[in-house]
């Protein structure tokens, strides 16, 4: 259950903007996982699930999340994958760690397509 949508009745509900209630912890977050087109996401009891392809190599139903901190993994069980970016770094959604957390991902997919 831990890759099953528990929300499909809610596909846009990770593109609901979050407001910042204080700006020193987390910055305001207006959609969890952009994708282009807007495929329908999902929600497990183990975090958000990309449902379609993301420009990473991401494929469907793989899961995420993330910490506080700056902390994001993903975990794809068909390639037989998973990756983490940590950092201490407030406030949460930073866009130089989001940045890395995606360039990180797209590398260990490319290497995959190598391989």
């Amino acid at each position: 259950m831990v890759f099953e949508n528990q929300l499909p009745h809610l596909p846009d509900f990770g593109r609901t903007p979050i407001q910042t209630a204080i700006p020193m912890l987390t910055n305001t977050i207006d959609d969890l996982y952009p994708q282009e087109g807007n495929p329908p996401q999902g929600w497990s009891f183990g975090g958000f699930l990309t449902l379609k392809p993301a420009a990473t190599g991401r494929g469907n139903h793989k899961l995420w999340w993330a910490g506080l901190a700056n902390l994001y993994w993903w975990c794809d069980r068909e390639r037989g994958v998973a990756g983490l970016i940590g950092s201490q770094i407030l406030p949460f959604w930073d866009e130089k760690v989001l940045h890395q957390w995606h360039t990180c991902e797209k590398a260990v997919y490319d290497g995959l397509e190598k391989s």
